[in-house]
């Protein structure tokens, strides 16, 4: 994993759970390397599909700022009551991000013609065993990719999202605290670049 653009592979694949059946399902992503696009000032997921494929979402800041939310939500509810919910999620996360193997990024094979979407509406499926977010670019569209993640697996990419929007300058404000913490480790700091 580059310093730039952080990787995170996918849950295992397990029943997802009931899906519309009028909704063809799209590419399941194996791997994802999510980076921070400053020209574009979004977010681009470039996903390995089942194939081999490299498939690209754009998401804006306001479309991840609405996943956060459920997505958190979800991950409070797998570590039950022992903690409060700060101290469990904190200390879960924290062990997370120690545990991040480094693996190469995500990229297309060389004149690999790749599909771009810009993300306009994500479906999320919840189990108890894992999440599942179904990428469309509108409400009543098609699926065009899909990401199943697990409690370990879904820390791993909330924390590569944290840091990512620490390096955009995004606010985290409706972040839940144990979240937003944005401690960069040493040598990460973004250079003062004054146009």
């Amino acid at each position: 994993m580059s310093k730039d653009t952080p990787e995170t592979p996918a849950a295992p694949a397990a029943a997802a759970g009931p899906t519309a059946p009028s909704t063809p399902a799209g590419p399941e992503l194996k791997r994802v390397t999510t980076e921070y696009v400053d020209a574009e000032d979004r977010l681009r997921i470039s996903g390995e599909t089942g194939d081999g494929g490299v498939l690209v979402l754009w998401m804006t800041q306001r479309m991840v700022n609405r996943l956060i939310g459920a997505l958190a939500q979800w991950l409070e509810k797998q570590s039950g009551d022992v903690l409060p919910v700060e101290v469990a999620q904190g200390v879960a996360m924290k062990t997370a991000m120690s545990s991040l193997p480094p693996s190469p990024p995500v990229k297309p094979k060389q004149n690999e013609t790749v599909a771009a979407y810009l993300v306009q509406t994500v479906d999320l499926n919840f189990s108890p065993a894992r999440c599942v977010l179904k990428f469309k670019t509108s409400a009543t569209g098609p699926e065009q990719a899909r990401l199943a993640f697990d409690a370990k697996h879904l820390r791993w990419w909330l924390g590569i999202l944290r840091n990512l929007y620490g390096r955009a300058e995004w606010p985290t404000q409706s972040w839940p605290d144990w979240l937003a913490e944005n401690k960069k480790p040493a040598g990460e700091e973004r250079p003062l670049v004054v146009h």
